[in-house]
């Protein structure tokens, strides 16, 4: 995602939809959240970004937090032959039915703010597209409802890593790199000598 964290910006196509600075606090202690309001009562309400896809599993995550809105569909699309969807129902706090999705997540950030991640599989290379969206199926979307939102990340994998912001193209940090140094393990790992792990 070129811009996670700047909804306002062009790259971010608003469709029946307006986004705004929100005033909420964002889950990371800041003032980055944009307030989402969807100005139709059906899946044409929404905000898009494209994307150049490679072949295999892909995991959509974004942050949202409820608003007027009482439930918002997130995902992407697969060439635009079928959608990787999960339904959330923010009023609940549950998922209320996925579509082509290998995996689905729901993480309670505090503050209100929830994580919701949808992984999928695109079967071929292409242009795809990933979103936010108001929907009919099984739902009480309005015009008018508006929910707050931060963070959306787009990544390669079965399941969400950790935000790494991007302010256009590279991230604005590096990737996520564990390691172990100094003398902290020596106690129960010793190089050369065999172990067993409980």
């Amino acid at each position: 995602v070129p811009y996670s964290q700047d909804f306002s910006h062009a790259d971010w196509v608003k469709t029946s939809s307006t986004i705004a600075t929100s005033g909420e606090t964002d889950p990371s202690g800041g003032t980055g959240a944009y307030k989402l309001t969807l100005n139709a009562s059906d899946s044409s309400a929404k905000i898009t970004d494209g994307w150049s896809s490679a072949s295999g599993e892909h995991t959509f995550s974004v942050y949202v937090k409820k608003g007027t809105a009482s439930d918002i569909r997130v995902g992407f699309n697969d060439e635009g032959v079928r959608g990787v969807t999960m339904d959330f129902n923010l009023d609940t706090g549950q998922i209320i039915t996925s579509s082509n999705a290998n995996n689905t997540s729901v993480q309670d950030c505090g503050n209100g703010w929830i994580r919701l991640a949808v992984t999928g599989t695109i079967d071929a290379s292409g242009s795809d597209t990933f979103f936010l969206r108001g929907f009919t199926t099984n739902s009480n979307t309005s015009s008018g409802d508006d929910l707050h939102i931060w963070g959306a990340q787009l990544e390669a994998g079965s399941f969400p890593t950790s935000l790494m912001p991007s302010c256009g193209d590279p991230p604005c940090r590096a990737a996520d790199i564990a390691t172990v140094s100094g003398t902290a393990f020596s106690r129960f790992h010793r190089e050369g000598i065999g172990g067993a792990w409980v």
